[in-house]
C-alpha cells in the first residue's frame, strides 16, 4: 500500500510488516518498528515480539471471544454458520465442475 504526494510518498508491505518507507524528493528514510526502543507506555499496547503482522494476535482473541459467546448461547457475530459452510461447499463444487467441464457452471442458490 502506498500514499503518494508531490512531494513525499510512503509505502508499507504486509510482507515486511517491521517497515516503512518514506521517499521524498532530497531524502529517503526507512522506519523500523523496535519493540527495545518503546517507552513503557507504548511496550503495553505491542505486546508481541517483532515479526508478527498487524492484526496477528487480535484475530486469535476475536475468534476466542466469539467461540465463547457461541458456546454461551450468545449471537456470535464473526462465526461462520451452517448455511456460510454450505455456501462455500456449493461454490467450490461448481468452481471444480467448471474447470473439468471448461464450461460456466451456475452456482446454486
Amino acid at each position: 500500500m502506498s500514499f503518494d504526494g508531490p512531494d513525499r510518498s510512503s509505502a508499507f508491505d504486509q510482507e515486511d510488516p517491521e517497515q516503512l518507507w518514506i521517499g521524498g524528493r532530497d531524502a529517503t528514510t526507512v522506519l523500523r518498528r523496535d519493540p527495545a526502543l518503546h517507552s513503557a507506555h507504548a511496550s503495553r499496547f505491542d505486546p508481541l515480539p517483532a515479526g508478527h503482522p498487524q492484526g496477528y494476535r487480535t484475530c486469535f482473541e476475536d475468534f476466542v471471544t466469539d467461540v465463547c459467546a457461541a458456546l454461551d448461547g450468545r449471537p456470535a457475530v464473526g462465526l461462520p454458520t451452517f448455511a456460510d459452510g454450505l455456501r462455500a461447499a456449493r461454490i467450490s463444487a461448481a468452481v471444480t465442475a467448471s474447470a473439468v467441464h471448461g464450461t460456466f457452471t451456475e452456482v446454486p442458490a
